[in-house]
């Protein structure tokens, strides 16, 4: 894995491990919190 490629997935963690932990202390059930923020519950799950 080149220098871009591993900066570009460590990003995109970060950004996915941000929306997660919003997710989850916002006391909403995962379905509804997806719904409201346009993630699919696959993606949420992925």
């Amino acid at each position: 894995m080149d220098e871009v490629t591993f900066v570009k997935t460590q990003f995109c963690k970060e950004q996915w491990k941000k929306l997660i932990l919003e997710c989850q202390s916002s006391g909403m059930k995962v379905e509804d919190w997806c719904a409201s923020h346009d993630v699919t519950k696959h993606a949420y799950y992925y």
